[in-house]
């Protein structure tokens, strides 16, 4: 694995785009990111507004694009296109009508709007987006004057028979309404058709890339227009949102992967040729549904408005990447401690059936649980003994003398010449109560140091017993698999537009204060059981017993056998499960404390929507006769993983990360996207320290602890390169700091790092050193040993064993 190395400091700022405005208008949760793309759009599938980048940024008219984008979030209905292409209504109308209607909607819904939208399109007017200033609107044709009238333009002109549909722009109430009076207009405008040069009059001399070519093969689909055609295009801006698209990216499950390699028939195939479109139209704005020409009666303005908005956009922008925190299914995530037991009891009772030499290693566990606890209980009370004695002398330290407002007889005689004769009291803060949360790595890493990591461990655990501290002890793994297909859940966390994905992580709750005794006494069994088959693997514990007869420990359950390390998505799992283990337990402190021997595994992949065949490979292709399922008629599409990779390093894009809890961002910076060191930007230990940021943001005041476990071998020695990975150092130049480092872990078996993202990290030494020491008096014969030597052999013993438990020695002085 790779080594941890000397980070940037990581900054998190609040939001201040129009996310949190958007969501409180839109009473849901969307999200909005910004894009180089031609317009603004609201995507239903997704959920997300898009905005563009402009090269003069409006305040007031990005507001107002928002609250439009809003409008058709709360009001237009995803079959209003479909409806009007199946009509051979004209793109253009619907975008105009609907626009009138959902604008008078939402200004009606927030009285304070009507300034803004009042504002933006002055604003745009001035700036000629429709391309009017100066000519006469009375050339212009009528939907084109309902556009301008409705867009805030004083004076325009219409004639009498006209002012009948200008009232009833107005009067629409559902998108029905809507649909029905761009037919009537439509036609109504044939038949009435005047003397107007709109076309050639008031034509914008912008030029679009391939729009011919966009009209052409739209064949009647849905145009990239002002807003209101966000209703179907919402798919196109969310694959064109990242750059790459990546609509045909590598899944993250079996099923996903078999729907790229076997999509052949059907309508999958047309599917790759309509992501294709998408984008040309993204770029190319199609003037209308179907690209028929109706002599005048196109929406000149409305055309204008997109070219504009196009030629506004700034194309020297960098690109955005957007990644959110998901929301964590914990019931998904986490595997209870009390299937943990049934699932490993079950494991160990049945390959004990039949099998005397499996049952003796079981008995020898059983016995053996109970031997070591028993002999750290001396230990356990001593450290319990001096955690409450360090806990007095601070709450003496923090205590007060106050008067308690009620005479003190035996001064009152004094009062002349002494103001002091009131009673007093001594007021001690109350203490604050302490919750732990610890995550162990249960990474092949591991294997050489597990054993005695459970060792540390479950002192730990009994100290908090003892001390009645609430505690929950997670396993962070990706090898648990309660599917047959895969060991991914997609059941973790919603699919949702830009959110990271860790469905292959699994929390396995080995131990937790909430269970009873016989439970906790089962629970321990187990672990001490797992612990030992990879300890006799390493020779650390004894592989024969009282008859010297060699014991075959039991292979561990292939759900609880050691894999990778998903330590970044443990901490974003961690960023739900923390805040209610405190709100659970009512704890003012949370002490959140992961046990590592190396970095994590990469978070690769985001959610995007995608138009292509997803569908599982049982619903594309028939089982029987191994045909093509073609797509229903109504198919959208959907969720899918889309690689983020390519984002690391690239110095074409930004990325942006978001917690939409805490309202907190992280943006890449040009220097981390000029680094390939793997710490750098949002990739491997770069993420852990981005990761952990936002876990603070999450808790305040909680600490967030770290035990590194650096040496392997098993004499537990760290080496010069190893200390200098840790700890950002040189090892040339930073010699003498390193050889400092490693005596003060040769000494106290523990050496502190605080420059990385976690609040303290400690350096443990692995193998032999990270056993727990037992030492005690048993060897000094009374009457051979002076005074100083038993002092001397006391204090040994002392430390030793406090030093032999860098684990529960430092959690003490994190509470005391």
């Amino acid at each position: 694995m790779r080594r941890q190395q000397n980070p940037q400091k990581i900054k998190l700022e609040s939001v201040k785009d129009k996310s949190t405005l958007v969501k409180l208008l839109a009473e849901e949760d969307v999200t909005v990111s910004y894009q180089k793309v031609p317009t603004a759009s609201f995507n239903p599938n997704t959920r997300e507004v898009v905005l563009p980048i402009w090269k003069d940024k409006s305040e007031s008219v990005m507001d107002m694009m928002s609250l439009h984008e809003v409008g058709h979030a709360l009001y237009t209905p995803l079959s209003l296109l479909e409806d009007g292409q199946n009509k051979k209504v004209k793109h253009s109308f619907l975008n105009v009508l609907e626009d009138v209607r959902i604008e008078k909607m939402i200004q009606d819904k927030y009285l304070g709007s009507v300034r803004v939208f009042k504002k933006a399109y002055t604003e745009l007017l001035e700036k000629d987006f429709f391309n009017i200033n100066g000519k006469d609107l009375s050339k212009l044709n009528l939907i084109d004057r309902i556009n301008m009238h409705y867009k805030n333009v004083p004076d325009v002109p219409f004639d009498n028979d006209e002012l009948e549909w200008v009232d009833k722009a107005n009067q629409t109430k559902t998108s029905d309404d809507v649909l029905n009076l761009a037919i009537e207009l439509q036609e109504w405008m044939k038949a009435n058709q005047k003397d107007i040069d709109s076309d050639s009059l008031f034509e914008s001399d912008i030029t679009i890339p391939d729009m011919d070519k966009s009209e052409d093969e739209s064949d009647g689909g849905n145009s990239e227009s002002d807003d209101s055609n966000s209703s179907e295009d919402g798919d196109q801006e969310s694959e064109d949102t990242d750059g790459d698209g990546n609509s045909d990216s590598d899944s993250d499950s079996d099923d996903e992967k078999d729907s790229d390699d076997k999509s052949d028939d059907g309508k999958s195939s047309e599917n790759v040729e309509s992501d294709d479109k998408q984008e040309q139209k993204i770029k190319g704005f199609s003037k209308g549904s179907g690209g028929e020409d109706f002599d005048g009666i196109e929406a000149m303005t409305d055309t204008n408005y997109q070219k504009k908005q196009y030629d506004s956009v700034d194309q020297n922008a960098t690109e955005i990447e957007y990644l959110n925190i998901p929301k964590i299914n914990l019931k998904e995530v986490i595997i209870d401690y009390k299937d943990v037991n049934k699932e490993l009891s079950e494991h160990y009772s049945s390959k004990t059936q039949g099998r005397e030499y499996n049952q003796k290693y079981m008995n020898f566990i059983n016995k053996d649980i109970v031997k070591f606890k028993n002999e750290q209980k001396s230990t356990i009370s001593y450290m319990v003994k001096e955690f409450e004695m360090k806990k007095a002398a601070d709450l003496y330290k923090r205590s007060t003398v106050s008067k308690t407002g009620s005479l003190n007889m035996d001064k009152l005689h004094s009062y002349s010449y002494n103001e002091d004769i009131f009673l007093k009291m001594n007021v001690e803060p109350g203490a604050t109560n302490h919750g732990l949360v610890m995550f162990v790595d249960w990474s092949g890493s591991m294997h050489e140091n597990f054993y005695n990591t459970i060792k540390q461990t479950l002192n730990l655990v009994w100290f908090c017993e003892r001390v009645n501290i609430p505690f929950e002890v997670y396993g962070f793994t990706n090898g648990y698999s309660n599917r047959d297909d895969t060991i991914k859940n997609t059941n973790i966390q919603k699919r949702k537009q830009n959110d990271i994905i860790i469905n292959e992580l699994r929390l396995l709750n080995m131990l937790s204060s909430r269970a009873s005794k016989d439970e906790m006494n089962e629970g321990m069994k187990n672990i001490w059981a797992v612990a030992n088959y990879y300890g006799m693997q390493c020779s650390q514990v004894k592989s024969h017993d009282e008859d010297d007869r060699y014991m075959y420990p039991i292979y561990v359950h292939t759900d609880y056998q050691l894999h990778s390390t998903p330590l970044n998505h443990s901490i974003v799992a961690a960023m739900d499960l923390v805040p209610k283990f405190k709100k659970d337990y009512g704890l003012q402190k949370v002490h959140t404390v992961f046990l590592t021997d190396g970095s994590s595994n990469n978070i690769d992949y985001k959610y995007e929507w995608s138009t292509q065949d997803i569908r599982p490979y049982s619903e594309r292709v028939d089982r029987v006769t191994g045909k093509a399922i073609p797509l229903p008629d109504d198919y959208e599409g959907g969720f899918q993983p889309s690689s983020i990779r390519g984002s690391y390093h690239s110095t074409d894009k930004i990325v942006v990360i978001k917690d939409p809890i805490t309202n907190k961002k992280w943006t890449s910076s040009k220097d981390e996207k000029n680094s390939y060191s793997h710490d750098s930007g949002f990739s491997y230990g770069g993420q852990t320290k981005i990761l952990l940021s936002f876990l603070k943001s999450r808790v305040p005041g909680m600490s967030v602890t770290n035990f590194f476990i650096a040496g392997r071998n098993r004499k537990g020695t760290i080496s010069k390169y190893d200390i200098g990975q840790i700890f950002g150092l040189n090892s040339w130049d930073d010699e003498e700091q390193i050889k400092k480092i490693q005596k003060e872990i040769l000494k106290n078996n523990v050496a502190v790092c605080t420059t990385q993202a976690w609040d303290e990290l400690y350096v443990l030494p692995g193998g032999q050193r990270l056993d727990v020491s037992n030492d005690d008096l048993s060897d000094i014969k009374p009457g051979e040993f002076k005074k100083s030597d038993l002092k001397k052999a006391f204090g040994k013993m002392s430390s030793g064993r406090k030093n032999s438990r860098p684990l529960l020695n430092k959690f003490i002085g994190m509470i005391a």
